[in-house]
């Protein structure tokens, strides 16, 4: 256990799981796409972990179509993607992520309620733990 606390520590990791963080890392430099469920609170997020870029993208898209407000918002959340990903191309350092984006997610309560939400967007460090595989 020491020497795994050693390992975080000595690659930045920041009180996030580093195998979690690896897995976000994944996600925003590749368009590959990862089934998790999260422990966050006692509740379990379930769905799909995709990019920062991907997730600004849809997000964009629950705006358009609803009004000169929403495409306000639509358009902004898509400059924000185009410059999200310029900047991950040009930076020299990469770090990890301290946030993980996903589509498709259900919050499933204690009770096992489960709530339909969409995308979702999470602090790492906020994480108690995750399982592989969605619900």
């Amino acid at each position: 256990m020491a020497e795994e606390l050693h390992i975080e520590e000595k690659h930045g990791f920041d009180n996030k799981d580093g195998i979690l963080a690896t897995f976000v890392e994944i996600t925003n430099e590749t368009s590959i796409e990862i089934g998790l469920t999260l422990n966050v609170g006692g509740a379990l997020i379930s769905g799909l972990a995709v990019s920062y870029e991907k997730y600004l993208k849809g997000i964009s898209e629950l705006f358009k179509g609803h009004g000169p407000g929403a495409e306000a918002f639509s358009k902004q959340f898509e400059d924000l993607a185009v410059e999200s990903k310029k900047y991950a191309e040009t930076k020299e350092v990469k770090s990890l992520p301290n946030y993980i984006h996903m589509e498709n997610t259900k919050f499933i309560d204690a009770h096992g309620n489960i709530q339909e939400l969409g995308y979702w967007r999470g602090k790492l460090t906020s994480i108690d733990g995750f399982i592989i595989g969605n619900k």
